[in-house]
């Protein structure tokens, strides 16, 4: 029943701000499917209201493949095993934080 509501606002806000509402949808999907704890999902669900931009979403993407592979690699190296991590979300937030503020002051060249 929710789900004609959840369609119809997705195109209104992408209208405003396509990269935005593609993140939150992806959140709540992955909290939906169980990836994300409700208390990632959420603050990333805010991130993304407070900044729509690229540079939050590629400094979470950065910041989570960089911890997926040290945590990859540091399993592979003590148990010499491949298995998936629960990594507290929390924590890499505040570092995707951190590293959107320094691509914000970054200069970047036109050329």
């Amino acid at each position: 029943m929710w789900l004609p509501l959840v369609v119809i606002s997705f195109f209104r806000a992408g209208a405003v701000s396509p990269l935005g509402a593609v993140a939150i949808l992806a959140f709540w999907i992955a909290w939906e499917l169980h990836c994300w704890g409700g208390a990632d999902a959420v603050a990333s669900i805010t991130l993304v209201l407070l900044w729509p931009d690229m540079h939050l979403i590629l400094a979470l993407l950065c910041v989570h493949v960089v911890a997926a592979f040290v945590a990859t690699i540091v399993t592979l190296v003590r148990e010499r095993a491949w298995k998936l991590h629960a990594i507290p979300g929390l924590p890499l937030l505040m570092l995707t934080v951190l590293l959107r503020e320094a691509f914000i002051w970054l200069p970047i060249s036109n050329g």
